[in-house]
């Protein structure tokens, strides 16, 4: 038995290697080993000594075979007719000067071509024929100067850098340039002009010392090249933005297929479709359900949106009404794909959906056409169907050839037509490229060529490949992804092959490539092609003139490319974390600064093909909607549109054109109308909206109109303090860095009041300033400090000794609307505080005269703070000192963050939504720390008097106002104790958090390095926790961190020191359980689905002290409520105080309460002679519930609009007009030795015990009883 336990376990380890095998690479067609051995042969002859023998072969190389395919390291793949250009280059100078001899004279003619009509394609054919002439040297220059000023900045260098000889290129011109500085002046300006500035300035580097005194004009500029570098280089030149073309005409928006919006794109979205349509054709009865992938990529022309499918159908572009229909019917039911249009046209890929050999299925139905489609000549646009134009098959077999299918729908691109199409013939699949001219031909038109690019071993499945595979125009090229190991870029005027890529394979992922629809071409911009192949785990970027390899990503599963913008490679991921990315367009990399990762709540999957814009990126997901986020940072620039399909569905295929986002699922299409926000005329009543403003005052800048940007800052700089310190900021950061106050324009520095400068602004890195720290960061001086205010002792408490025959002793009243402030958790108090929205009052416990001072704002919390105070509230923290003034105010910001940016106005969807609260208030010494909303933190340095960090539940140290679905909340109660601060997240995770810095740290106290990992953090209880952590006999922390289950640590946090589990988890309610303590027990109370139990630990090992829990008949039990002595317990439970022994649980006497009439429970605190007991909330006359409802069936009765009024003051009544019953127990036997009434406004009580009095605060005044 062991034996062939052990025969069975080799032989799956045998087919587990197996699987495990690199796939078969693909082969490219063109590789020619016999050219490349003549290669080796000439320079083996060059080598010799024998020159002229070489230069001879090299030219018979170039005259027979330099467009084949040569190898240089098993990846990269060049022509020979490069490769023997670099060895004619090493020819010694009489050899080389027989040879230029030979090839000057039909060189001269090509660059007399490309000078006389200033034409890129003679002069490439210059260099590509005859590169070591002597006239490549000017038709190279001439060549890069037409690239630059096309904007093919890349390309420009790479041919400039090739006439150098030192160029660092894959080339080097054997002559040396006349005026190499006035050369590498030019690279130089390339690089600066492709933003690649780290690169920039290490080339400005090398040439300021190479070429120190050199000068000649360059950039529009006369004078020496350093100078001239050094001023772009310090002030980066901004492109005028991209025309909009108001067209998506193929898949990815373009020929380059860089998904890419050109032009502005509107910042006002509904957050609902403007107009939605269903697909009618008959694919419709093959669809099971709404989570059907989208497979259909519309285009938009003309004002109308194109959809492929059964028949291509149309609807107007602004109302989404059906215009006309037709084309050539697919014979595929499942048939979805792409289109693309030109001049008038539109051209689909016909046939089966899935790529297979055409003998799969035998008959004239699985044949696929190329189809071009129009409308008849002379046809009213709307009323009659789309017809057919021509049908095209795919190139025929040759002898022993195998039949062809075309793959997806052709790129048609400067008048031209290219396709792909895959001949299949003995078990492997070779793919090719034809291209057709003119695209707009009246009738089927000629091939101009045809090139195999490769092959590769054909997919297992007789159900075919249902991706097909797109073409790219990419510069002078076109390029395939064969998504099958290759990518191959051939000449599109020629179709000569330009280079080959082969990448390794992954197994897992050609798998799954070969089930996917989802189209992966290559992407191509700024001279850069990049591929995220489906077969492969990696995204590439490959040099688009010579197809070397500029960079590879770290490993990625399901990698797609959404679109290149903003020096970003936009591409969505299944794995390793599920989301997207922005990759360095330089190096690849998705690390902070140079990328970025949006992996927020643990990812999102993509549903549909998205695309990018100027500054923002359009994601469709599986659950969170449509996602706006920010394409240089990858952080939301607004809430995401709601998915079409209701809350956590899918959305679609995008596509835009014209102010509208199109939205295409299995099923529908749909069509977002942008919203127009622009300022409107001074003519118009009324003032325009702030924002509106703000927002035309970036399209300005983006304009490059910095005045009329200025006139609109200064409008909207006259509304409120908040609206005049956001613009004044804005206008203060169009000023250079270094810049003081007193240099401002004069109209800035009018705007500069003290009450301006105290506004609170939210920079565009997520951080709270003052508007006075924002001036001090832009003249270099960064935050100006402050002397901390000198901090009393704390008082120690005094024992709470009130006696029975205490009354009421004093009693300050309160004016109208005010109402008691909560203790702020983690204070000592000394005072007792109460606010209305005018006034703070501030009373000394032990007795004093009252502060009175004006109200900063609305507050509801409040703590000593050495001499003075603090009080918190949900919109601002205030600091007050001796003073009769707050000597500092933090503000939650309700302007927009600061633009990064100039030019960048902010996204909205739907209405402004209103600006979190400030809540979880929580004192750890001259530090207050709150939560912001629900998904971020701050640390108030009170004692520095500024804000000291920020940080958001996906672990970046920023604030942002909106956040990714899917990211974990804080919890409603925080912990504090030494330099750590412990918070729960909403996903049952425990996060430690240094409370000086903001740094989540280990349980050690150390500091995480950069953003805080995906998933970090300790688990706690799933449900959130229901009161803070409690700070055991010790200073020992005990965390509630499931349901009955309770873990104490020590005070440095690195031991567990004892752990409580509650036994009977089917009765457990999944509330997690509360601790309080006592002297030196731990009372832990779990609630159950039938009541709560109450259970008495010892602080120091967890043992417990009763031998059952004490349970407790009632839905839920506040446990900071409960108070005991050395001998009893105290409990209030409902109505009822009751009373037990500390010793073994058993009850003692019990007591009847007030009733409460809907108001919160009971409190109760003990002292040596008496126990107090006082409603948590003030008591009305008449339960506020049963008055609404009265309320409510009187008005229904006679609904009068004059009654509303009455009702309305008799609801405001009986919510303000309330008692506060105290009353006095006798510990040891319940009696009821006093009762006193208190008059109260409002719901709010306050209680403070300590020493022979009990103060006790309501809306209506402040009692001391003695």
């Amino acid at each position: 038995m062991p034996r062939r336990a052990a025969v069975a376990v080799l032989l799956l380890a045998a087919t587990a290697a197996r699987g495990q095998q690199p796939l078969e690479p693909a082969v490219l067609r063109g590789d020619s080993p016999q050219t490349r051995k003549r290669l080796a042969e000439a320079e083996a002859k060059l080598l010799a000594g024998k020159a002229a023998d070489a230069a001879d072969d090299l030219q018979r190389v170039l005259d027979e075979a330099g467009d084949d395919l040569v190898g240089l390291d098993g990846k990269h793949f060049r022509p020979a007719r490069l490769v023997a250009h670099g060895l004619l280059a090493r020819l010694p100078a009489d050899a080389l000067k027989a040879y230029q001899n030979r090839v000057d004279a039909p060189a001269k003619l090509l660059l007399d071509a490309g000078a006389r009509d200033r034409d890129p394609l003679p002069l490439w054919q210059l260099l590509d024929r005859y590169f070591v002439s002597r006239p490549a040297q000017d038709g190279g220059r001439l060549l890069g100067d037409l690239l630059f000023e096309r904007g093919e900045f890349r390309a420009a260098e790479l041919v400039w850098r090739r006439l150098l000889p030192d160029g660092s290129a894959d080339l080097a011109h054997p002559t040396p340039p006349s005026d190499p500085a006035a050369l590498r002046a030019r690279v130089v300006l390339a690089v600066i002009f492709e933003h690649e500035f780290e690169r920039a300035a290490e080339e400005l580097k090398a040439f300021e010392a190479r070429h120190a005194g050199a000068a000649g004009p360059v950039a529009g500029r006369n004078g020496p090249y350093a100078v001239t570098l050094r001023a772009l280089l310090d002030s980066p030149p901004r492109l005028a933005p991209d025309a909009a073309t108001g067209a998506w005409s193929t898949f990815g928006g373009g020929p380059d297929r860089a998904g890419r919006v050109t032009g502005p794109v509107p910042y006002r979205w509904p957050p609902t479709p403007t107009w939605r349509k269903p697909l009618v054709d008959a694919n419709m009865a093959f669809l099971p359900g709404r989570l059907r992938p989208p497979t259909r990529h519309p285009v938009i022309v003309g004002g109308t949106v194109f959809v492929p499918g059964d028949r291509i159908q149309a609807f107007d572009l602004k109302t989404g009404d059906r215009t006309h229909s037709g084309g050539v019917r697919n014979l595929d039911t499942d048939a979805g794909g792409t289109l693309s249009a030109f001049a008038g046209r539109l051209f689909q890929r016909t046939g089966p959906a899935a790529v297979r050999p055409p003998e799969a299925k035998a008959g004239k139905a699985d044949e696929t056409a190329l189809a071009a489609v129009a409308r008849p000549d002379g046809s009213a646009p709307s009323a009659l169907p789309l017809r057919e134009a021509w049908k095209l098959p795919p190139p025929a077999a040759g002898e022993n050839r195998g039949p062809a299918v075309w793959e997806g729908a052709p790129l048609a691109a400067d008048g031209r037509l290219y396709a792909a199409f895959a001949r299949f013939d003995g078990g492997r699949v070779a793919h090719a490229l034809a291209c057709y001219d003119p695209a707009d031909a009246v009738t089927v038109p000629r091939p101009a060529w045809v090139t195999e690019v490769s092959d590769s071993p054909l997919s297992v499945g007789a159900e075919g490949r249902p991706r097909q595979e797109l073409v790219t125009r990419a510069g002078r090229n076109v390029v395939l992804a064969t998504n099958a190991g290759a990518v191959v870029a051939v000449d599109a005027a020629t179709g000569k092959r330009a280079w080959g890529f082969a990448y390794p394979r992954a197994g897992k992922r050609a798998n799954d490539a070969s089930r996917s629809a989802d189209p992966a071409p290559a992407v191509a911009a700024g001279g850069r092609v990049f591929v995220a192949p489906a077969d492969a785990d990696r995204v590439y970027a490959l040099d688009a003139e010579t197809g070397r390899a500029v960079w590879e990503s770290a490993p990625v599963d399901g990698a797609q490319i959404l679109g290149v913008t903003d020096g970003r490679v936009v591409i969505t991921v299944t794995g390793p974390l599920r989301g997207a990315r922005g990759l360095s367009v330089a190096t690849g990399s998705h690390r902070p600064p140079e990328g970025w990762a949006q992996h927020d709540g643990g990812g999102q999957l993509t549903f549909g093909r998205g695309l990018v814009a100027d500054g923002v990126v359009f994601w469709p997901t599986r659950s969170a909607g449509l996602a706006l986020l920010n394409s240089a940072t990858g952080y939301p620039l607004a809430p995401p549109l709601p998915s079409p399909l209701g809350p956590g569905g899918p959305v679609g295929n995008l596509a835009y054109a014209d102010g509208v986002l199109v939205v295409v699922t299995a099923t529908e299409v749909m069509g977002y109308v942008a919203e127009d926000r622009t300022p409107p005329p001074r003519s118009e009543p009324g003032p325009p909206r702030f924002d509106a403003l703000l927002d035309g005052a970036e399209r300005r800048l983006a304009a490059c109109d910095r005045a009329g940007a200025e006139k609109l800052l200064l409008e909207a700089a006259k509304g409120s303090a908040a609206e005049r310190a956001r613009a004044a900021a804005r206008l203060v950061l169009l000023t250079p860095p270094g810049t003081e106050e007193a240099n401002l324009p004069p109209d800035v520095r009018a705007l500069l009041t003290p009450s301006v400068r105290s506004e609170w602004l939210l920079t565009a890195d997520g951080q709270f300033v003052t508007l006075r720290e924002l001036l001090s960061r832009q003249a270099g001086r960064g935050t100006p400090a402050r002397a901390p205010p000198a901090v009393q002792p704390v008082t120690p408490d005094v024992p709470f000794a009130l006696g029975a025959d205490a009354r009421v002793r004093r009693m300050v009243p309160f004016p109208p609307a005010t109402f008691p402030l909560s203790p702020v958790p983690g204070a000592t108090s000394t005072h007792a505080f109460a606010a209305s929205p005018q006034q703070i009052t501030a009373l000394p416990l032990a007795g004093g005269a009252p502060r009175r001072l004006p109200a900063a704002d609305l507050f509801t919390h409040a703590a000593d703070l050495g001499a003075g105070f603090v009080v918190a509230g949900p919109f601002a923290v205030a600091v007050y000192g001796a003073g009769d003034e707050a000597e500092w105010v933090f503000r939650l910001p309700t302007t927009d963050a600061l633009p990064e940016r100039p030019g960048r106005v902010p996204f909205r969807t739907g209405e402004r939504r209103p600006p979190p609260h400030l809540s979880a208030f929580t004192l750890a010494g001259d530090w207050l720390l709150a939560r912001v909303g629900e998904h971020h933190l701050v640390g108030l340095d009170l004692a520095g008097r500024r804000v000291g960090w920020v940080l958001g539940g996906h672990g970046r140290p920023r604030y942002e106002p909106v956040v990714f679905p899917g990211v974990p909340a804080f919890g409603p109660h925080l912990y504090a104790a030494g330099p750590l601060a412990a918070v729960q997240l909403s996903d049952g995770r425990r996060w430690f958090v240094n409370v000086a810095t903001g740094c989540v740290c280990d349980r050690g106290g150390r500091s995480l390095d950069g953003s805080v990992p995906t998933g970090h953090g300790e688990r706690t209880a799933g449900a959130l926790w229901t009161a803070p952590p409690a700070r055991l006999t010790g200073d020992r922390i005990a965390f509630s961190d499931g349901p009955g289950l309770v873990q104490v640590f020590r005070p440095s946090l690195d031991k567990t020191v004892w752990t409580y589990a509650a036994t009977g988890d089917a009765s457990l309610s999944g509330e997690p359980p509360r601790v309080r303590a006592l002297g030196g027990d731990a009372f832990v109370l779990v609630r159950r689905n039938h009541g709560c139990e109450l259970e008495r630990l010892s602080s120091l090992d967890g043992t417990q002290a009763w031998e059952e829990p004490l349970f407790l008949d009632a839905g839920r039990i506040d446990l900071s409520a409960i108070d005991a002595d050395a001998s009893r317990l105290y409990v209030p439970v409902g109505e009822r105080l009751r009373a037990f022994d500390k010793e073994d649980g058993s009850a003692a006497w019990s007591a009847d309460l007030p009733k409460l009439r809907g108001a919160g429970g009971w409190h109760v605190r003990v002292g040596t002679e008496v126990v107090l007991a006082y409603p948590a909330e003030a008591i009305p006359d008449e339960p506020v519930a049963d008055v609404w409802r009265r309320v409510v069936r009187s008005f229904a009765r006679v609904p009068t609009a004059w009654r509303l009024p009455l009702l309305a003051e008799t609801l405001a009544d009986t919510w303000g007009e309330r008692t506060v019953p105290v009353l006095l127990f006798d510990p040891e036997t319940g009696e009821l030795l006093k009762r006193v009434t208190l008059t109260a406004r409002g719901p709010g009580v306050t209680a403070h015990a300590a020493g022979n009095a009990a103060v006790v605060v309501t809306g209506a005044g402040v009692t001391w009883l003695r």
